[in-house]
């Protein structure tokens, strides 16, 4: 069976961050050794959330984010230390590469991007919930029931939460059977980000073990990855970084034509009867080092949130 014991890490400060923690284990007769993630997600303090004229303000202390639903129901704007962190052209529906319309930020799509979901109309709600550890999660939730032929009997759900003091984005997504037939679903997340641009912007993924990193030529590059995704900016090792969980277990990150890096997690799940559902929890995290990718991709072995 295996070896259960509790483990108490103790780190300097008070800002979020991320590390690997060597433990050995001693025995009688031979030691056993192990690189366990450790994370500090936030402080605990309180997270407010304030609509005002059709946006949501969601302000941690650390980090503020505003998200509308008539925008996609998407987070068009991400700041900490007053630097933006994604990129959108709010109110402005623009395009990204041959995709359009594109409405960039954080947000949920269905089928290939930029998929459908804003022929529907998003409905926002207060977020709330109490992880396992009692850390309070707070933001928005956007609701969809999608108007486009492809989609109708879906319901789309999908929370953007965070905890007080946190670099780190909780996005919830759920998708519902709401016709008595069997639906395919297919659900993701992107996040249009800006750690960087040109030659200055860095690509990578952990891929079944190993990195790939890319840098950014004149057409798009790509690299998928396993439990983590992200972009980095060369100069100062600024990243944003995206990592599965669950039912959303794939990742990757592209750039195209040297621009701004857009972060993808996806899942698809088989729905056979009316009111059948599946939830996936995925995370976007802002790091000042992008060296704690691998730390942080610790994050994907959790269920709910903590």
């Amino acid at each position: 069976e295996p070896y259960r014991a509790p483990l108490t890490v103790t780190i300097p400060g008070d800002e979020p961050c991320a590390g690997i923690v060597e433990v050995v284990r001693t025995g009688k007769t031979r030691d056993q050794r192990a690189d366990l993630p450790a994370v500090r997600i936030g402080d605990g303090s309180q997270v407010t959330v304030n609509e005002s004229d059709g946006v949501v303000t969601i302000d941690n202390g650390l980090m503020t984010a505003k998200a509308s639903a008539g925008f996609n129901g998407s987070i068009h704007s991400v700041e900490i230390d007053g630097v933006e962190q994604v990129r959108s052209e709010y109110p402005e529906v623009g395009n990204l590469g041959w995709m359009r319309p594109w409405y960039g930020g954080i947000s949920a799509y269905t089928g290939g991007l930029p998929g459908y979901l804003h022929e529907g109309e998003f409905a926002a709600e207060i977020g709330e919930h109490t992880g396992t550890t009692g850390l309070a999660w707070r933001g928005v939730r956007m609701v969809n029931t999608p108007d486009h032929r492809e989609l109708r009997g879906r319901r789309i759900e999908v929370e953007y939460l965070t905890t007080g003091g946190s670099n780190v984005i909780a996005v919830i997504t759920r998708a519902a059977n709401l016709y008595p037939v069997p639906l395919n679903v297919s659900l993701g997340v992107a996040a249009d980000v800006l750690p960087g641009v040109g030659d200055e912007l860095r690509i990578f993924a952990d891929e079944e073990g190993t990195r790939a990193d890319l840098r950014p030529g004149k057409a798009m590059v790509q690299s998928d990855g396993q439990s983590y995704a992200g972009a980095a900016d060369l100069r100062n090792g600024r990243a944003a970084i995206a990592i599965p969980s669950g039912a959303m277990p794939e990742v990757n990150v592209c750039a195209m034509e040297g621009d701004a890096a857009l972060l993808k997690v996806f899942g698809r799940r088989y729905l056979p009867s009316e009111g059948d559902a599946f939830e996936g929890l995925s995370w976007i995290v802002f790091t000042d080092d992008a060296a704690t990718a691998p730390a942080y991709a610790g994050l994907r072995a959790l269920e709910r949130l903590p």
